[in-house]
Order: C-alpha cells, then structure tokens, then sequence
C-alpha cells in the first residue's frame, strides 16, 4: 500500500472503506455492508455464475449472497487510488481464503472499485472481480 503520509485524504478514506468492506464481508456483518454499497451496486465478473445469475450481480443479489460465504481471511496486499473530486477508483489486489457452501473459490483477485461520496460516506457502486493467476 501507498505510505499513508503521501496519500491524500481522499485516497486514505477510499483505503479505510476497502477495508471496512472486507473485514464486513469476513464477518458477514450485513449492516455494515449496507452502509458501504450504494443501492445501485452492480458487481462483474467470470465466476458470476456462482453468485447469482452469470450476469452483474446487483446490491440486493450480493447481500444475500454473503450470508453463504465463509470467509477465513480477506488480505488486501495493494490498493491504489485515484480521486476524481466526488468520485474515486481503488485498483485493489486481494488474497482470499473462502468458500460459498462449502465450494473453494479463487483466492488471487485484482479488483477494481468505483466509489462515490453522498453524504459525506462513501459508497462502493460499480465492482470488477476478476481472478488473478495464482
């Protein structure tokens, strides 16, 4: 990760959400998922099929897919951020020890986050998973 006294304060914020993210996801903490995904959150990406439907998945599809994760560890090894005003992209490499129903899943994923600030919050609207070579 960038070192914290370089980073804009904007960026340190979008860096404390992705962490919020996946320690909620860890702990399948379904309030503080809400808080940090917008309404229309769509989230693409090759292993939809296991999620919902093989298409975006949409905030309503995510959250109750995360009852049916059982995450052991959610390590974001980078994150770089790029605000744009109101609006920031987080380019994130994940490490993932998980399953959903007792299915493994890839554990190495880049990701790329599209946040929005409203109300003074950011929230995540737009995520591309996509499963890095292990």
């Amino acid at each position: 990760m960038d070192d914290v006294s370089t980073m804009a304060v904007g960026q340190q914020e979008i860096v404390d959400a992705e962490v919020a993210w996946a320690e909620a996801v860890r702990r399948k903490d379904n309030v503080a998922a809400d808080h940090l995904v917008a309404d229309e959150f769509r989230l693409t990406g090759p292993e939809l099929q296991r999620l919902s439907t093989g298409q975006a998945a949409t905030k309503d599809q995510w959250m109750m897919t995360l009852a049916r994760i059982d995450v052991q560890s959610f390590d974001l090894k980078d994150i770089r951020v790029t605000t744009f005003g109101s609006s920031a992209v987080a380019f994130v490499q994940a490490s993932i020890a998980w399953s959903i129903e007792g299915r493994a899943l890839p554990s190495e994923y880049l990701l790329t986050d599209l946040w929005l600030k409203r109300e003074g919050r950011w929230q995540v609207v737009t995520r591309i998973s996509e499963p890095a070579r292990e």
